[in-house]
């Protein structure tokens, strides 16, 4: 009698508990940013890329098109008044029109027919308008090695087991009292990527590296080749020229970037780190990041 009454005790705790519950709502989270802002200004144009999206909130089909006009993650904002400001200086950037020819090229990119100007010592301010929101970003340029050379070895993977074509940089770093950081891209004819933001279908030709445990000046050290949800090795099997890119970048750029690389590695295992939000520069209702980065690149020559 005494185990059928705690039992009739608990259930009706269990009752009285569920019953003050209420279902949390992870689509219409109060002050969730709704907008994602991607600045990637360097001293090499052809790397600059602005894109500019409204971020999905579930699975909304009523937003959503068909065709290339969305990427599965967001939806491109074309209307954005995207302005840098420098040195009394205003240079504005429109919507560009996709390339319909490469599947992995989205719309809400922005770009400038306009020379920017890169220089030391000189503050960089991102303004981006949507509709009545105004969203702003300052940033400085990092400076980088002065120059890079690389090597293309054939190297046993660690992972993989699998013999790979790896290149192998030296360089100075450029601050030698100061922890350096950047951002590493790599590329070779048969799977490059179309922009920094956009990747191959085999992995993401982005990744991090810092000098706080290397030596000042660095050799032959085995270049990034980029992080992939899959774990598949984007080093190519075949012997070909590969460029590799150095981005210098500050504390707050490497740190979103290592977020997003955890959390694309993230298994979902006990030991596996917790998913998290990237810090962000941008001041409003906004994530992203906008930066200026230094550009030091360099080719492994297949012949060399």
């Amino acid at each position: 009698m005494k185990r059928l009454k705690h039992t009739l005790i608990i259930i009706i705790t269990l009752a009285v508990i569920s019953s003050c519950t209420e279902d949390y709502d992870l689509i219409n989270v109060e002050g969730a940013p709704e907008y994602c802002i991607d600045a990637f200004i360097t001293t090499n144009s052809n790397y600059n890329s602005i894109r500019i999206s409204k971020i999905v909130k579930g699975f909304n089909t009523d937003e959503l098109n068909s065709g290339l006009e969305i990427l599965p993650e967001n939806i491109a904002v074309k209307n954005a008044k995207v302005y840098l400001r420098y040195n009394n200086k205003s240079i504005e950037f429109t919507i560009t029109e996709p390339n319909h020819n490469n599947k992995y090229v989205g719309y809400g990119y922005y770009a400038t027919a306009e020379t920017i100007e890169i220089k030391e010592n000189t503050k960089y301010t991102l303004e981006v308008s949507i509709n009545d929101k105004t969203f702003t970003a300052e940033n400085r340029l990092i400076k980088g090695p002065e120059s890079m050379t690389a090597k293309l070895k054939k190297t046993k993977l660690e992972i993989q087991k699998d013999m790979a074509y790896v290149p192998h940089v030296s360089f100075t770093d450029p601050d030698k009292n100061n922890i350096n950081y950047y951002i590493t891209h790599m590329s070779d004819n048969q799977f490059d990527s179309y922009q920094m933001t956009v990747g191959s279908s085999r992995n993401w030709a982005i990744s991090i590296l810092t000098d706080k445990y290397l030596q000042h000046n660095i050799v032959d050290l085995k270049f990034p080749f980029g992080t992939s949800p899959t774990g598949t090795s984007w080093y190519p099997s075949h012997k070909a020229d590969v460029t590799v890119t150095l981005f210098s970048v500050d504390k707050m750029t490497y740190d979103y970037y290592s977020v997003l690389i955890n959390q694309m590695k993230n298994n979902g295992g006990a030991y596996s780190q917790s998913p998290g939000s990237p810090i962000t520069n941008i001041k409003g209702e906004a994530i992203g990041y906008f930066v200026l980065a230094d550009v030091t690149q360099t080719i492994a020559k297949a012949n060399s």
